[in-house]
């Protein structure tokens, strides 16, 4: 099951979540769409509204000066967030798995690494998505310092779930980890520079 298949099957005044804009509305965080200013100097995450497919594709960290925009039809500002970048896994509203991200330095998408952590808090699902249940068991809320960014209405990738320590393959930047215990699992995609897949392995 996919974004694009749950944006499809559930109704339509719920499809807001998808809407990363509505999202941090919501959340209460400072954003706003192209064209209007922002209130305060600062680094801002630019990204579309809606993007099914995922991956944080075209989404920058740029800084913005009190009275700025940004111009791409589209896309939205909202406030940057630093911190540990958590990817739950939610089952029937209860954690199931956790992954913490590591991106490369400034970037809003090119994960380099995923570690598996102990399940900690947050426990269960937003109040204001428990009634997503009846829609799918599964959920996936990724956060950045306690702070809720994204959210799937489906777990993520199996081959993710199955392993400890996740690195992924870039078609920029080779490895060659087989000699370490790493498996290798490939997984195109879309973006630019492709992902050509992932180099797993579980610890010990």
């Amino acid at each position: 099951m996919t974004d694009t298949d749950m944006y499809e099957k559930i109704p339509i005044e719920k499809n807001w979540i998808f809407n990363k804009l509505a999202l941090s509305q919501k959340l209460g965080y400072i954003t706003g769409p192209a064209g209007l200013a922002v209130p305060k100097n600062g680094w801002y995450c630019v990204r579309p509204i809606m993007n099914l497919n995922g991956m944080g594709v075209g989404s920058s960290k740029i800084f913005l000066k009190k009275g700025q925009t940004i111009d791409e039809p589209g896309y939205f500002w909202t406030q940057w967030f630093d911190g540990i970048h958590l990817s739950i896994d939610y089952f029937q509203g209860q954690a199931e798995s956790v992954y913490q991200g590591y991106k490369e330095e400034n970037s809003t998408w090119k994960f380099n690494k995923w570690v598996r952590k102990p399940i900690s808090p947050p426990l269960t699902i937003p109040n204001f998505l428990v009634p997503y249940i009846q829609y799918t068991h599964w959920m996936n809320i990724e956060f950045i310092d306690g702070n809720i960014i994204e959210i799937h209405l489906r777990p993520t990738e199996p081959v993710e779930k199955a392993w400890d320590e996740i690195i992924v393959q870039w078609s920029d930047n080779p490895l060659h980890l087989d000699h370490q215990g790493y498996h290798f699992i490939a997984s195109d995609d879309y973006t630019q520079p492709t992902r050509l897949g992932f180099w797993v392995k579980n610890f010990e």
